[in-house]
């Protein structure tokens, strides 16, 4: 991870931007949030962050398709 990320890590700021998404979701009577993550971020602790937040691993209904042409 690069070291700007490190030192932006663990303010709260994360925390906010979900808190603000999910609180413009209820007032727009969302019923759900649907979040997609890579896997390698499960190393940094991203998966864990989402998890403290109520989230679910819900991964079984979709598939990535990817190809690379080049």
């Amino acid at each position: 991870m690069p070291e700007k990320d490190k030192k932006n890590r663990r303010h709260g700021i994360g925390l906010k931007l979900m808190k603000t998404a999910e609180n413009y979701a209820k007032e727009n009577s969302c019923s759900h949030i649907d979040l997609t993550t890579k896997v390698h971020r499960a190393s940094i602790g991203t998966h864990d962050f989402y998890k403290k937040l109520g989230y679910t691993d819900e991964n079984v209904s979709l598939i990535f398709f990817v190809k690379k042409l080049l």
